[in-house]
């Protein structure tokens, strides 16, 4: 998934107040899967 976009339209039409849940991701995978996300949120500068 391009999260650099995705998360570039989610602030466009929610603002900082929305929510970003990760789903059906095994709980070994989750700490790397929350740090790809939060890589990508600095990189759009959210």
């Amino acid at each position: 998934m391009d999260y650099i976009t995705y998360l570039r339209l989610l602030e466009e039409m929610l603002g900082l107040d929305g929510y970003l849940i990760i789903e059906h991701t095994p709980p070994e995978k989750l700490k790397a899967a929350v740090r790809h996300i939060r890589r990508c949120a600095e990189d759009v500068g959210l």
